[in-house]
Formats: structure tokens, C-alpha cells, sequence
């Protein structure tokens, strides 16, 4: 898949960070940015039309992901101001070289923003979400949905997920076969970040176990679209 700003076909590396990491560690027991966050913003632009639905996750050990309508990122997160009310998200994409630098912050008004970036900078208001355990988006999981495509056809996707505790993930959706490695699971128990690895290239994707604001799990799954693939636990 080609490099935009954003997609689904880049993916964060699972990179070292600098020795700063312990200090992240110490201020971020300082400011409440750190868990899972959750939001929506319409947009009607020049570029974009329609929902934006967004899960963040900041990790307290520098690391962070998202997924927004299927669109997985990550990469390291850096304090940047003194009152610690806002954040750099660096966006690193595997083998390219390549990173980016979105936002996350408390702004004037007391809300919380994620500036994403798909085509433009889309600001959306974030809402905290319960701390839960990480190893609850472990183990097998099954769900089904029918999907409608861009062009209006219509196709059934059923899916069996299993993400084990060794960092390795596998997946059939409707007899196509997936498998690699998790890059990245939240400390609060919303998000885990997939890296599909494709036998005999170096290419990769990104995909996505999240758990919504609703209570209610999907499997970010891509064939030819996003596809949002509701599931539950075995």
C-alpha cells in the first residue's frame, strides 16, 4: 500500500527509546494524559467527509498507538510543554525512514484534542477511558459482519483471531490466513497494534484488536477497505 500521512499500510517499529525513558516514567505520574482515550469528529471538507472514530492509547513508557476508522499508528510520545498539558506523538513508519509529528493536548477550553492527520489536520475531542487490564485483549476471539464496500457491493466477513501472550497473532477471515507479531498493547486495556507479515517480502501491515468506547471489541481488519469486524471473546 502507498505511504500517506496516515495508513493502514505503515506501521511503527518496535524501536528502543532513549534513555529518557525513565523520566517519561517519573513526569507522567504528573499529568493525566496517560491511558486510553476515545473520540468522534464529523468532518466536512475539502478532503475528508464523514466520522472520524478514534481510539489513543499513551502508554507511560513513552510509546503510543491509535486507531482511527481502521488507520492504526504508533511510535514514541515526548512532553513538550512546562505545564505538561501537551504531548508530541512522533508517527514512525517501518522501514521507511520516515516519521511524522501529530499532537495530543488540554486545550483553553479544558477538553482534550488528538490532532490526527489524514489529508489534513483533523482536531478530535477525546474522552478518558477506565483503566482496564492489558491481558483482556489476549486469547481467541470470533465475530461476523456484512460489509458494503465503496462501490456498493456487499460481502460477509467471518472472522477467528487468536493473540497470544508471546507476542504472535493469528487470524482467518472468511479462508484468508493472516500472521505476525503484536507490536504494541495498551497499559489500559483498549488497543492492541498487529503487524501482519507476508511470507517471503519484507512487506507489512498494520491492523488492530480495539475495545470502544461501547464496551465492545473490534477486529480492524483490511481487505481492499477498512473493515471494522465486531468480535467476542471464546
Amino acid at each position: 500500500m502507498t505511504l500517506l500521512l496516515a495508513g493502514c499500510g505503515s506501521n511503527g517499529s518496535n524501536t528502543d527509546i532513549s534513555n529518557e525513558t525513565s523520566e517519561i516514567k517519573d513526569e507522567s505520574k504528573e499529568i493525566d494524559i496517560v491511558g486510553d482515550w476515545y473520540g468522534v469528529a464529523e468532518v466536512h471538507s475539502e478532503y475528508n467527509d464523514g466520522l472520524f472514530e478514534a481510539v489513543l492509547s499513551i502508554n507511560s513508557d513513552g510509546r503510543w498507538a491509535s486507531c482511527v476508522n481502521g488507520d492504526v499508528n504508533q511510535g514514541t510520545w515526548e512532553i513538550v510543554t512546562e505545564s505538561k498539558k501537551r504531548i508530541a506523538l512522533t508517527v514512525e513508519y517501518e522501514g521507511s525512514g520516515v516519521t511524522n509529528t501529530w499532537s495530543f493536548e488540554k486545550k483553553a477550553d479544558g477538553k482534550f484534542y488528538y490532532d490526527y492527520v489524514f489529508l489534513e489536520t483533523i482536531p478530535i475531542e477525546m474522552t478518558k477511558m477506565e483503566k482496564e487490564s492489558k491481558d483482556q485483549m489476549l486469547g481467541d476471539w470470533q465475530g461476523a459482519t456484512v460489509y458494503t464496500y465503496k462501490s456498493g457491493e456487499e460481502k460477509q466477513f467471518a472472522a477467528s483471531l487468536s493473540i497470544n501472550a508471546d507476542n504472535s497473532w493469528s487470524s482467518s477471515v472468511s479462508g484468508d490466513n493472516n500472521a505476525g507479531k503484536w507490536s504494541y498493547i495498551s497499559e489500559s486495556g483498549h488497543l492492541v497494534v498487529l503487524i501482519v507479515e507476508y511470507d517471503g517480502t519484507d512487506a507489512t501491515n498494520t491492523w488492530a484488536l480495539v475495545k470502544n468506547a461501547d464496551d465492545e471489541y473490534y477486529y480492524e481488519y483490511v481487505y481492499m477497505e477498512n473493515i471494522s469486524i465486531p468480535v467476542v471473546k471464546l
